[in-house]
């Protein structure tokens, strides 16, 4: 679902039907399922998991799977097309809403006194790092770009004005 599906895609089909906007509306389809992985509640079970079995995929495993597997680019030193750059400011949007979130009454799960904040903040912190280093590596200038911008993003989530 995170990576860029070429056969949806293809020129010869997008031509023949109305595709002004495809790389939003594919990047709405993973912000889905995105919005999904990372809610407060799925990482709220993880952590109650991680309570009763030691051996169980913790919360922190998957917060760090998910930043390797979706900014992979990074990681490999590839440029990212348009649908992985919009999926990675598709991440850090959420990330920050984790961080920065108050209380809802639709979740079952304390954001504020939960290690959510602290997971959330570390993988941050990581991946600017990580960014920090791969804009300068043999990619783009619109994944520089980007890369940059993220890193912008990322200190703006982590200290908030």
């Amino acid at each position: 679902m995170f990576s860029t599906q070429s056969w949806l895609v293809d020129n010869a089909i997008l031509q023949n039907i109305d595709y002004a906007g495809y790389p939003e509306n594919l990047r709405k389809v993973q912000a889905r399922h995105l919005n999904s992985v990372l809610s407060a509640d799925r990482i709220g079970r993880l952590l109650d998991a991680e309570t009763t079995n030691k051996t169980f995929y913790s919360a922190l495993e998957m917060l760090s799977d998910l930043r390797k597997g979706i900014w992979k680019e990074a990681y490999v030193g590839k440029s990212a097309d348009i649908y992985r750059r919009n999926l990675q400011r598709t991440y850090l949007e959420r990330m920050e809403t984790l961080l920065n979130a108050q209380n809802s009454s639709r979740s079952d799960f304390n954001i504020t006194t939960s290690d959510i904040s602290a997971l959330v903040r570390g993988e941050l912190k990581t991946l600017r790092s990580k960014l920090k280093v791969a804009k300068n590596g043999s990619i783009n200038t619109v994944t520089r770009y980007h890369y940059e911008d993220a890193i912008a993003k990322i200190e703006q989530a982590l200290e908030p004005k």
